[in-house]
């Protein structure tokens, strides 16, 4: 009898063990997917305050938009470092920058 409570509550144990530290990873990982956002939502806001700023070609044309620069900076940024950050939106006209499942999912849940 003994035997048994002690391989249920052993088993209850490992489960809420498991359980715990699956909310703790998913939790790490939301908190640095807000801030990478934050961190790219800033260059984003920069680039649109100094856009006026940017390098003209020859024919007084901006010859780099917040899309390519933000881009640009996410491909630095993703080579640089252990993290993978692309551009996406809800709306987007390049099917390379539409949402993936986690995307999507990462929309609904937090309401961004």
């Amino acid at each position: 009898m003994y035997v048994v409570v002690a391989l249920i509550i052993l088993i209850s144990s490992f489960l809420w063990s498991s359980n715990s530290q699956r909310q703790q990873a998913a939790a790490s990982m939301l908190e640095e997917a807000e801030t990478l956002a934050l961190a790219m939502d800033s260059v984003w806001e920069f680039i649109e305050i100094n856009q006026n700023k940017i390098i003209l070609d020859q024919n007084n044309n901006y010859a780099l938009y917040c899309v390519t620069a933000a881009k640009s900076i996410s491909r630095l940024f993703t080579y640089e470092s252990e993290y993978v950050i692309r551009y996406t939106n809800t709306t987007t006209r390049k099917d390379i920058d539409t949402p993936d499942t986690f995307e999507r999912t990462a929309d609904v849940d937090t309401g961004f």
